[in-house]
């Protein structure tokens, strides 16, 4: 049995308790007060008979939120004693995910993170509260993709990769927020839902056919040699769409792509550092502006530096293939 079983389902118990009971609270401060509960030892719902008011006084909660999230369970009403049995799943973080909710469009909300297929490794840096290395934490990536493609969908979205990263997250802060210095980087789940998307677009994408242009000669019906066709420039640029590097690999593009969100978050940047991570990851960064699937805002969150002078310069000059 994976170690997960009985820490997982009170963990969601107590987090789907939380957002019913306070269901106007946002997704972040869900994660706050999860947090707190685990701090002061509340794993499960039941557990808030023995906690006071000062045990979560550290919480930004209004007074009549937190006695409602105090006083919203009583044992001895049989609703609320039923409420472990009620949303108690077999094994993961979340209900399975063989249920036939998933075919809808919030399939995400319901989906369990295959936990019992994780690495030893992670299992045991996620008992620890350690972070995992990347290594690992690549292994985790591709079995929950796998397990979506296999079981839901190949093309999940990115509002049920959001939704799974940040749940993730939630459950496991210390092993998987992103995080410097002690400040949480963005929404504090980017670099994971970085991670997703690239291992979902790495094995959907579809590798198309050199084509080849077979010339009859008119005279004498025999066929030419076959000519490869170049790939053309746009916009009379030189580096349009080339190849990656002939060492790079989607997962260490992902992880320079980490590294540069979290240089960019610092006061002071490695100039020489960025420009070689910047000329590294350019193949990537074009296939995300050349696809037009991805907005300009997203690009700017995912891809900060391409936003500053050092990362437009830097761009340019591969784009036009200057020295």
């Amino acid at each position: 049995m994976s170690i997960y079983s009985d820490d997982t389902d009170g963990l969601h118990l107590l987090q789907t308790y939380i957002e019913d009971t306070l269901p106007s609270l946002k997704r972040e401060q869900v994660c706050s007060i999860l947090d707190k509960c685990l701090e002061v030892g509340v794993d499960k719902p039941t557990d808030f008979k023995y906690v006071s008011e000062g045990d979560l006084s550290e919480l930004n909660l209004k007074k009549v939120q937190l006695r409602k999230l105090l006083s919203a369970f009583d044992a001895s009403d049989p609703d609320a004693a039923s409420l472990e049995t009620q949303h108690k799943s077999p094994s993961g973080v979340l209900p399975s995910a063989s249920s036939p909710s998933h075919t809808s469009s919030g399939w995400s909300t319901d989906y369990s993170v295959p936990w019992d297929k994780m690495p030893a490794a992670l299992q045991k840096d996620l008992q620890r509260k350690e972070r995992p290395l990347p290594s690992t934490r690549r292994q985790m990536v591709r079995i929950i993709v796998d397990d979506i493609s296999a079981k839901i969908t190949h093309k999940p979205g990115r509002k049920h990769l959001c939704n799974i990263a940040s749940k993730i997250v939630c459950h496991y802060p210390h092993s998987f927020q992103d995080q410097l210095g002690g400040t949480v980087i963005g929404r504090g789940y980017d670099s994971l839902l970085s991670q997703l998307e690239t291992r979902i677009a790495n094995i959907t994408r579809v590798t198309k056919p050199t084509r080849a242009v077979h010339d009859i000669d008119s005279d004498s019906g025999a066929e030419r040699p076959a000519k490869k066709i170049k790939a053309s420039t746009s916009y009379s640029t030189q580096n349009w769409q080339p190849d990656l590097p002939h060492d790079e690999d989607v997962d260490s593009q992902n992880d320079k792509k980490i590294a540069m969100l979290t240089m960019h978050s610092k006061e002071v940047w490695d100039k020489a550092a960025v420009a070689q991570l910047l000329s590294d990851t350019y193949s990537t960064l074009r296939s995300v502006i050349n696809s037009g699937a991805t907005s300009i805002l997203t690009i700017e969150a995912e891809w900060p530096f391409l936003f500053e002078e050092i990362g437009m310069l830097e761009h340019f000059e591969k784009l036009y293939h200057h020295s």
